[in-house]
């Protein structure tokens, strides 16, 4: 029965890995959700040197071994060995598919796995086994998963999908005529719009170049609303893709706030992108935390003029004025939080997540700074000496984390990072 069912949806096989953005990104969304769900310090130090080994892999340009790295994270997050599913990673390609239209479900190995097990994959009543280094593709039909997709055609759905004894879901947009209205949306007028047709074109084009599973519905709904004026970039609660000067940036914005803004600007670290303090870095948090104070958030991906053009973007196209901005930066995006000091209006507080760079120049001066950093981080001694620079301002803040480590010490720090941004008010 098995073997019948599998015969008649498996497109085709092929030789793999060759992981990439991808594969990473989804594990590192992954591996945060496993660390802010593991207060435990026992599991947390014994997944840190992993991490580690991570971070390495990734800047070694070992893609393969930078997904084994993070998988392990998880495992010892989990408190468990790691197993021969964890290699496997699943996406639609392409992301999105017609109503009643059959979905190309792929699956993929970032690694192969050390046991050398095969996997059975479960999707609905269909049933494969995967063998590591095969690729599959195989076709799903969501309304058979879901028969209340066919009384609202139009919709993001998150895929049930059994990996070995893992429960997964595969986000997948299911829209009517996708490549006709993207074709109409082409010669767009609303500069907005043209950056996310742009976005998706790209998509549509190359499916593997997404860094992650993200909501195509999604995009592609904003982009017409926006063409056709439904929707007010000042009215906008959210925008997932905008262009301003030389500066791709994401932005969420408080509903209840027409006047002048607050806004926290977040600088990822290298290698990431506008997504980072969106997706993860602490699920998000760093953007739910400005929400609930009623302030903006933006994150540009990095560009020599990323912070002026996102504040620019917010007077010029939004039509609000900026109150006070507040600074945050991971990584290498310290750095360039560090270089803020000429901004209009100036920063009122800055934060750095295990900061690359210990220069403050002159005209932060007076400017609050929160310093945090994992006391196993690779940068822990760079942010020392940062810290002996700043000894005898009052106006600064220095932390150690234990256990902490590079890539988590965002999401530990942020709870610190907003309460020092509040306690500035007024000063």
């Amino acid at each position: 029965m098995i073997g019948s069912a599998v015969a008649a949806f498996v497109l085709f096989a092929q030789t793999s890995p060759n992981p990439g953005r991808f594969e990473m990104g989804e594990r590192l969304k992954e591996l945060d959700q496993a660390w802010m769900s593991t207060p435990e310090k026992s599991r947390r130090s014994a997944a840190i040197p992993k991490i580690t080994a991570a971070v390495t892999s990734f800047f070694s340009s070992k893609a393969g071994e930078a997904c084994r790295a993070l998988d392990d994270a998880i495992a010892a997050l989990e408190g468990r060995s790691a197993r021969s599913a964890d290699a496997i990673t699943l996406r639609f390609e392409p992301p999105f598919v017609e109503p009643r239209t059959p979905a190309k479900l792929r699956i993929g190995w970032a690694y192969l796995p050390v046991d050398g097990k095969t996997v059975r994959i479960q999707v609905g009543r269909q049933s494969v086994v995967a063998t590591p280094g095969r690729e599959l593709v195989i076709e799903v039909r969501p309304e058979q998963l879901n028969p209340e997709i066919l009384q609202n055609p139009e919709v993001g759905y998150l895929m049930p999908v059994q990996v070995g004894s893992e429960q997964r879901s595969v986000f997948l947009s299911i829209i009517k005529r996708p490549k006709e209205r993207l074709t109409a949306l082409k010669d767009s007028k609303q500069p907005e719009a043209k950056v996310l047709v742009q976005f998706l074109q790209k998509v549509f084009d190359d499916p593997e170049s997404l860094e992650a599973d993200v909501p195509i519905i999604q995009y592609l709904f904003t982009a017409e609303l926006l063409d056709e004026g439904r929707l007010r970039l000042d009215r906008a609660d959210s925008l997932p893709l905008v262009k301003q000067g030389n500066t791709y940036f994401r932005a969420a914005f408080p509903r209840q706030v027409r006047g002048p803004l607050t806004v926290v600007v977040g600088l990822h670290g290298a290698g990431g992108s506008e997504n980072m303090f969106f997706e993860a870095y602490g699920r998000g948090i760093a953007v739910s935390e400005a929400l609930k104070r009623n302030w903006a958030f933006v994150s540009p991906r990095a560009s020599a003029t990323a912070m002026e053009d996102v504040l620019d973007w917010i007077r010029t196209r939004r039509k609000q004025a900026v109150e006070r901005v507040f600074v945050m930066g991971h990584s290498m995006g310290s750095g360039m939080a560090l270089r803020s000091g000429s901004l209009t209006p100036k920063p009122s507080a800055i934060a750095l997540f295990a900061p690359a760079s210990q220069n403050v120049s002159a005209q932060l001066r007076e400017v609050p700074l929160f310093v945090s950093v994992g006391k196993q981080d690779l940068l822990v001694g760079p942010a020392r000496s940062l810290a002996q620079q700043l000894l005898g301002r009052k106006d600064c803040v220095y932390e150690e984390l234990d256990p902490c480590e590079h890539l988590m010490v965002v999401g530990d720090s942020m709870a610190g990072a907003y309460r020092f941004f509040d306690s500035t008010i007024g000063r």
